[in-house]
């Protein structure tokens, strides 16, 4: 319910002024051990990944900056389960249909990154290389390109 929530609050106006009260209310609900419980991983995981990324607008790039630390803090505590269900989400058009632009590409591209070095599984860290150095602004159809689709049929959904 509180993910859900921050998802209607990233996607609603003025998001990047109204999205750090609930990421706080986020942070309190976590178990004390920090990790996603398995059934809230998937809607954590893109909840999570959308409002880190934003949505490009504005001069905040859509992203809360009083948020943002919350974002990179859930992010870094990240386990290889969440990680894949990152790459997944290039599969999700909800996530995908802000890639297109400019700035949503390059912190997609700069999540990627930052995720490639938390994992030593090779076939995730290809996928992360493919989503950091794809096409430019056509990170939406990574889920097509052939290689992405082949490097993919190795790491199973959690």
């Amino acid at each position: 319910e509180k993910l859900e929530t921050l998802k209607r609050v990233h996607y609603a106006f003025n998001n990047f002024y109204n999205e750090y009260h609930h990421a706080t209310i986020l942070k309190t609900s976590l178990p004390v051990t920090g990790k996603i419980p398995r059934a809230a991983r998937p809607t954590w995981v893109k909840v999570v990944c959308v409002c880190f990324i934003g949505n490009g607008l504005g001069y905040r790039e859509g992203v809360d900056d009083n948020a943002l630390p919350y974002y990179q803090e859930f992010i870094n505590n990240f386990s290889e389960a969440e990680i894949i269900e990152f790459l997944y989400l290039m599969n999700d058009t909800e996530f995908t249909a802000s890639l297109t632009n400019t700035r949503t590409d390059k912190r997609t591209r700069e999540l990627a990154r930052m995720l490639k070095a938390k994992t030593e599984n090779l076939h995730i860290q290809r996928a992360l290389g493919m989503v950091e150095n794809g096409p430019f602004k056509k990170l939406d159809q990574m889920m097509y390109i052939t290689e992405y689709e082949k490097v993919m049929m190795f790491i199973p959904k959690p």
